[in-house]
């Protein structure tokens, strides 16, 4: 049933306040049920998320209950259940708002961030303090005899966004530590607090936060497994009219809507059972908002929102500058997904020398649980701790396509040995232009060789064509990667400057364990024609690979690509065109000499 869309109201996008989504008559999903518990159960919490999950709804919600009481959730799951009677103070500070170049001016900056948290909350005598040249910890001292005789409510956020910020700058990492150090160290020795809720992505040791047992981490409890996020029940049940609305603009039934929403955006999981998946919000609310626009038909776009609104590609390439890796282990696992950490990875606070990149990814949101593989194990520090050992892959698609364009565009500028790079992706542009895909692959397999040899190894079909995809981006504005239609996704689309579309089909020959291939012999080529290119062929044209540019009356082409997983090469190719009439081109591909395009493995610094 068709939505009608002047009455879907507004979508929250990047607004945390609660307060004003329920002013503003906002869209929300209650996830409120169990805020109760939450601060009845534990009384000191941290909870790791990534950026976009809800954590700063979260607290924004529970300030309001702690200040008013549940006047202003009528309507929800707590209405009538929030555990106090009583309001209290809340000390609410952000630490995304918090900055400095070294230690003296950070800790200025906390100084007015703690003044204006508690000004907020109707201790004015702090202002005195703050104008007084005191030190952070005789600041904190005079601050701490305000609020003898109450109770207050601490609600922390992003509190290592300067730590996580600072990876590729260890001294203003070491300056920013020794003020958190002293700040945690107050923050657990005041006795008379009601509530702490402390959020943010990493664990760092040496700030008095993870030492102890009295702030209690819940992360990976599967009992607080879907506080944040959203369920795939809640997904369905409270955006069905939305659902409904972009449906009918894509020409799609509801459940093939579900289908690509779930494909693109579902598959979060922060639990040590792997049995909560979760959608990122901000990314549904992005994909739906076209839907509230009044008397508008703007389409919904499955298209990447976590990775490109939420500041994750940059810290990514700022993750990827700051912290070394070894290239022939750490790329492979990434490029399929064959990644294993133990839960001590996950959770352990660490030092700055400590930081590892694969784990830091996965508490970042760019890796996520998909399954319990072992109940022992011993970590990267040699550690043998009999938890659990997870193995990680990434969340969906809206990750993992704008993820590995960040990334390989990183180790093309760390590792490319080709000098003329520039002018071989010229090449390749006007080869593509003129349909002469022979000196097409021979280009492309010249790319290829100037990226580290043991880069490839065992690398998937998946790979290459997301390698391939990096490189057409580079020389064309429209270049998509696996477009999905009713019956499948192709692998590559790119529309030419001319108007002209070519579909890429990539296959991979598995011909590792093989002997010796002389894919220079015509029997050899023959083979490959009957067993790989003509199924590929067919393929493309049953499954209809392109027909959404052909119904726009845009010329399509088709081209297939046999690559070798032995010899790391294109070996061999077919244009086709849809048009029986139009006759097909096919040949071998060139092997291009390797021996002096290799580097040496090494970690990228």
């Amino acid at each position: 049933m068709a939505a009608n869309n002047q009455f879907l109201p507004d979508l929250p996008i990047g607004i945390s306040n609660w307060q004003v989504i329920r002013d503003d008559k906002m869209f929300f999903v209650d996830k409120t049920a169990q805020l109760g518990d939450l601060v009845t159960n534990q009384r000191k919490i941290f909870l790791s998320r990534p950026r976009r999950m809800g954590k700063s709804l979260l607290i924004s919600s529970l300030k309001n209950l702690f200040t008013y009481g549940d006047k202003n959730f009528e309507g929800t799951a707590i209405y009538g259940n929030w555990p106090y009677s009583k309001s209290y103070p809340v000390i609410h500070l952000s630490f995304n708002q918090v900055e400095g170049t070294d230690a003296q001016s950070y800790a200025q900056s906390l100084k007015g961030a703690i003044t204006e948290a508690y000004r907020a909350a109707g201790f004015y005598q702090v202002e005195e303090y703050e104008q007084e040249d005191l030190t952070l910890n005789r600041f904190l001292n005079k601050v701490g005899r305000i609020s003898d005789e109450t109770r207050l409510v601490f609600l922390i956020d992003e509190w290592d966004y300067a730590l996580s910020s600072n990876l590729n700058n260890a001294t203003l990492f070491n300056d920013v530590l020794s003020v958190l150090k002293t700040f945690y160290s107050w923050l657990r020795g005041i006795d008379s607090t009601r509530f702490i809720l402390i959020t943010g992505i990493m664990r760092y040791n040496s700030v008095s936060l993870f030492s102890g047992q009295d702030i209690q981490d819940i992360s990976m409890e599967p009992q607080w497994s879907s506080l944040l996020g959203l369920t795939h029940d809640e997904l369905i049940t409270n955006y069905a009219p939305y659902i409904a609305e972009a449906a009918r603009r894509l020409h799609l039934s509801d459940e093939q809507l579900i289908a690509e929403l779930k494909s693109y955006y579902d598959g979060f999981c922060f639990d040590y059972n792997a049995s909560v998946h979760l959608y990122c919000p901000f990314a549904i609310n992005k994909f739906f908002a076209p839907t509230t626009a009044r008397q508008s038909q703007q389409l919904p776009r499955f298209t990447s929102y976590w990775m490109t609104n939420s500041n994750a590609a940059q810290a990514l390439k700022s993750y990827l500058r700051s912290i070394p890796f070894n290239i022939s282990e750490d790329y492979n696992k990434l490029t399929t997904e064959n990644i294993t950490l133990t839960e001590s990875e996950c959770t352990n606070a660490v030092s700055f020398s400590q930081v590892k990149l694969l784990p830091l990814l996965a508490q970042a949101g760019y890796l996520t649980i998909k399954e319990v593989i072992s109940n022992s194990a011993t970590d990267n520090l040699g550690v043998n701790d009999n938890k659990p050992q997870f193995r990680f892959g990434y969340p969906n698609r809206d990750v993992s396509t704008e993820f590995k364009t960040v990334f390989n565009n990183f180790i093309n500028e760390s590792i490319s040995s080709l000098e003329n790079d520039r002018l071989l992706k010229a090449a390749l542009f006007q080869s593509l232009e003129a349909n002469k895909f022979d000196q097409s692959c021979d280009q492309l397999n010249e790319l290829i060789s100037g990226i580290l040899f043991d880069a490839f190894t065992d690398a998937h079909e998946a790979h290459y064509r997301t390698v391939f995809t990096i490189w057409l981006r580079d020389i064309f504005k429209d270049v998509r990667e696996e477009t999905p239609n009713a019956r499948g996704r192709s692998d590559i689309e790119l529309t030419t400057t001319k108007g002209q579309v070519i579909v890429f089909e990539l296959k991979l020959l598995n011909d590792l364990k093989s002997e010796n291939i002389d894919y220079s012999a015509l029997t050899t080529f023959e083979a490959i024609k009957d067993s790989i290119l003509e199924p590929a062929r067919m393929q493309v044209l049953t499954r209809g690979y392109g027909v959404n540019y052909h119904n726009e009356g845009k010329p399509v082409v088709g081209v297939l690509i046999a690559i070798s997983a032995k010899e790391r090469r294109i070996v061999a190719w077919r244009e086709f065109n849809p048009d029986p009439n139009i006759g097909v081109r096919e040949g071998r591909a060139n092997a291009i000499n390797m021996q002096n395009k290799q580097l040496a493995t090494k970690a990228i610094p």
